[in-house]
């Protein structure tokens, strides 16, 4: 069976209005994730990473005892039968040189997440917010996760300020000597594809992970995967899959790194684009923060991707929101007509498509999927865009 999964999505209030994770959308709580995964996105899989918290606890636990979730006997929650709810927690931790790096730990049930989260509390100082330091470096957070049989993915390995290779190590078996036998894949993050990823021998080992770490609703499956899961639609099945032990990850369905908030070296202040080895801007004297580009450009071993055998096909995906002429109202009639935004961008041709929303509007979904677009290059904490010529 063929599912498609955005296992990092954000929860920011609970039920209550009780802030989980800062900066983020109050829209997004652990009922509207599951409902827009489901209903507009077109998800099978969705993963919280804030499940931590014992306030998303207290919201699952209640979604349960409702009959809106139910736990999979191979793990996993699934809604109104058929969305799979996976639990994970983002946490971040801090190497002896300084180094910030975040974590996405996963476990089968509440009854394991809450172990876990108790375990963490002795270290994070408020085991309700999401992302909080541990005040550990990355080896030790590993070694209790080993302890609690969680599944393990470093998050958007290549992002400038909160991850391995940004911020920490050339290379992660500098802190991490072991890290084949105890990380289960390995996070692109919205500005890497495989063709950069894959210039880096160390990583040739893992699966790579698209996921949106979606900070509001509407960004949920802004990157995704299509997993081939054997077993079905069940946790178990799902890391069989990620590990590669049965079935595997077939496609990620990313952004073109361009596209992403940190691929290009820019000034954070003005803008402009600086020089690589620039600390400081040359126009303004502001901040300059280094792309990811730049970044694997200075570390990896190869000048071209050495893709190994089994790599997933790497799919530049458009979210519909990013294309010229949809906005709320597309989105609001979509959901009338019962219509999800993938089935909109993959499966309906261009009649249905200029039925559905006119002929101007299925234009730019043809040419984004023929990749017919080019890309203004984002950095520096601001994202790119798609211009689409019709």
């Amino acid at each position: 069976m063929k599912y498609l999964a955005d296992l990092h999505v954000h929860v920011g209030i609970n039920s209550q209005g009780q802030w989980v994770k800062i900066p983020s959308s109050r829209n997004l709580t652990v009922s509207n994730i599951l409902n827009t995964a489901k209903h507009e996105k077109g998800l099978d899989i969705v993963g919280i990473v804030d499940a931590l918290s014992p306030l998303v606890q207290e919201d699952i636990e209640k979604l349960v005892l409702s009959g809106d979730l139910a736990l999979h006997p191979q793990g996993g929650y699934l809604y109104q039968g058929d969305l799979l709810l996976v639990l994970g927690g983002e946490v971040e931790t801090k190497e002896t040189g300084g180094g910030l790096a975040h974590s996405l730990l996963f476990l089968p049930d509440l009854e394991k997440m809450q172990a876990l989260s108790k375990e963490l509390s002795k270290y994070i100082k408020n085991i309700n917010i999401s992302s909080q330091n541990a005040h550990m470096p990355l080896s030790k957070l590993y070694q209790i996760a080993l302890k609690h049989s969680a599944k393990i993915v470093p998050a958007h390995v290549f992002t400038p300020f909160k991850s391995i290779y940004g911020n920490c190590t050339d290379r992660m078996k500098n802190i991490l000597p072991d890290h084949q036998q105890i990380i289960s894949a390995v996070e692109l993050g919205l500005s890497a594809d495989s063709l950069l990823a894959d210039r880096i021998d160390e990583l040739a080992g893992y699966s790579f992970l698209s996921n949106s770490d979606a900070h509001s609703l509407q960004n949920i499956a802004r990157e995704f995967n299509k997993i081939n899961m054997p077993g079905g639609l069940n946790y178990q099945s799902l890391f069989c899959a990620i590990e590669g032990k049965q079935g595997g990850i077939l496609e990620n369905y990313g952004l073109d790194p361009a596209m992403g908030k940190y691929f290009l070296t820019r000034c954070a202040d003005c803008e402009s684009a600086q020089a690589v080895q620039a600390k400081t801007c040359a126009k303004c004297g502001g901040r300059v923060v280094r792309g990811v580009k730049e970044r694997i450009d200075d570390i990896s071993d190869h000048a071209n991707a050495m893709h190994p055998d089994k790599r997933a096909r790497y799919v530049y995906h458009v979210p519909l929101q990013e294309i010229p002429g949809v906005g709320c109202k597309t989105i609001k009639k979509l959901c009338l007509e019962n219509l999800t935004q993938l089935e909109i961008l993959y499966n309906k041709n261009r009649q249905e498509l200029e039925k559905l929303l006119g002929k101007r509007t299925a234009d730019c979904i043809l040419k984004v999927r023929q990749g017919n677009y080019s890309v203004c290059g984002g950095g520096a904490g601001k994202y790119g865009y798609v211009i689409i010529k019709i």
